[in-house]
């Protein structure tokens, strides 16, 4: 669903989402102050470029338990996304304090 509603160019300049199958230059990532961590393989490499980059982690799949979830405050520095909230994403980003 992501993609199906953000995965264009002209639903980037609307909503200021990016969301690509394509490579996408480092210097983007760093103007980007969240970062998608959908479900697949790769969630901890997702994450740590996230950190990287300083970018706030968008998790994906929301029913998984993460990797040291027992010791790391998640919610202290990601935000968890369900199918629910992809409509009102780019408001619910937007009231999210940097």
């Amino acid at each position: 669903q992501l993609w199906l509603r953000y995965g264009s160019k002209s639903a980037e300049n609307a909503t200021g989402i990016l969301i690509s199958n394509a490579t996408i230059p480092h210097d983007v990532w760093t103007r980007a102050k969240f970062c998608l961590a959908p479900a697949g393989n790769g969630w901890g490499i997702r994450i740590g470029i996230s950190a990287i980059l300083n970018c706030v982690p968008l998790v994906a799949q929301p029913n998984v338990v993460q990797g040291f979830e027992d010791v790391l405050p998640f919610d202290a520095f990601s935000r968890t996304i369900g199918e629910g909230d992809i409509a009102a994403l780019p408001k619910a980003l937007r009231s999210v304090s940097a």
